[in-house]
């Protein structure tokens, strides 16, 4: 099961511009990762188990927002999209 779990956090940070990425690992362990949280104009943050981070390197902006739409796919009525391969 935890391979699983790392399998599908590599996917989704994969799916992160870089510099979000590599806050992300920085800022908490994978395993413990709930959610990233990007909005546009406001710093990034990774959601772990044991709090709130903030990613550094200034607010997230339009292109990054991009990068992330574009990998995760084609968004439903719901305006919910995924990654391939992950639950």
């Amino acid at each position: 099961m935890e391979s699983c779990i790392n399998e599908e956090i590599s996917l989704l940070l994969d799916a992160m511009p870089e510099r979000i990425a590599k806050g992300v690992l920085k800022a908490g362990t994978e395993d413990e990762l709930i959610e990233i949280v990007m909005d546009l104009g406001r710093p990034a943050e990774a959601r772990f188990n044991s709090g709130t981070a903030v990613i550094d390197g200034g607010p997230v902006t339009a292109e990054e927002i991009m990068h992330v739409t574009e990998a995760a796919g084609d968004f439903g009525d719901d305006n919910r999209a995924g990654i391939e391969k992950t639950l």
